[in-house]
């Protein structure tokens, strides 16, 4: 990934996956970023606002384990990279996406240099509970070792 031209959640994302210590910003930003899935919203073409109920068509990708998971995107840059024919592409809020594909693996970026997978509890938490909540309270019930 080309850190000049980079979008501030690919810089995020980089940042994340160098250095722990970023990853609950880099969620922040994800949370409030438009992000771009490959899919089509009927038959329109262009921006159109879809009401409630609509139906899309989202794509799947097989994964080197033999199951799928959508791949969504930072930047139309990156989506185009990782793609060998032209497609049709939905951009929506991430926040929208997780909702809409809850209980589904999710992939942002697959095939760049930076990326990170998203499996379905770790979406549902995250939508639960948001980010940075505060740590739960555990009572050790018997002698534990840690």
């Amino acid at each position: 990934m080309e850190t000049q031209n980079e979008n501030r959640l690919e810089h995020m994302l980089r940042l994340a996956a160098d250095e722990p210590a970023h990853r609950p910003e880099f969620m922040h930003v994800l949370m409030d970023s438009t992000v771009y899935v490959l899919g089509t919203a009927g038959a329109d073409e262009g921006t159109v606002d879809l009401p409630t109920g609509s139906k899309i068509g989202i794509q799947h990708w097989e994964r080197q384990d033999g199951g799928t998971a959508i791949p969504f995107f930072t930047s139309l840059e990156i989506l185009q990279k990782s793609i060998e024919t032209e497609q049709s592409y939905l951009a929506l809020p991430a926040k929208a996406l997780f909702e809409m594909t809850l209980g589904t693996n999710l992939f942002l970026n697959p095939r760049s240099p930076y990326g990170k997978e998203f499996v379905p509890e770790e979406v549902k938490n995250l939508l639960a509970l948001g980010i940075g909540h505060a740590p739960t309270q555990r009572t050790v019930q018997k002698e534990t070792k840690v």
